[in-house]
């Protein structure tokens, strides 16, 4: 193979890996909920649910606007993105604490919530690998 070929192989291959990952985390999610609604646990609260979808939101636009950026090598909009992913993410986790601290959620409604979160939370990560 000529460097260029090997270049894009390593690509190729990479992007696959990334993919993987991509689908184990999203498999993880699914497995917590799965085992959540088998076991009959209370389901998410709808403020739960509201601060996951925005979590989602901000992810996807992270990686809307990664991809957009890569060609012109200009990150400042990625890094805005992904911090206003991380401010999100650490609202979430503090919200949870305190409903935990003031009895709202319990323990098997933290699993289900925190493990959605830092699934979700994880997935800029591949893309700036």
């Amino acid at each position: 193979m000529n460097p260029e070929q090997k270049q894009m192989a390593w690509q190729i291959v990479e992007f696959y890996m990334l993919e993987n990952q991509i689908v184990l985390e999203l498999n993880q999610v699914d497995e917590i909920a799965r085992l959540h609604i088998l076991n009959m646990h209370k389901p998410l609260h709808q403020s739960q649910l509201n601060r996951l979808k925005t979590l989602q939101e901000k992810v996807a636009g992270f990686v809307h606007i990664a991809l957009a950026e890569l060609d012109g090598n200009n990150l400042i909009k990625t890094e805005s993105a992904l911090l206003e992913v991380n401010n999100h993410f650490d609202h979430c986790s503090k919200e949870q604490m305190d409903g935990v601290g003031d009895g709202s959620f319990n323990f098997k409604n933290s699993c289900l919530f925190i493990t959605t979160m830092v699934r979700l939370g994880l997935l800029p990560i591949y893309f700036l690998r």
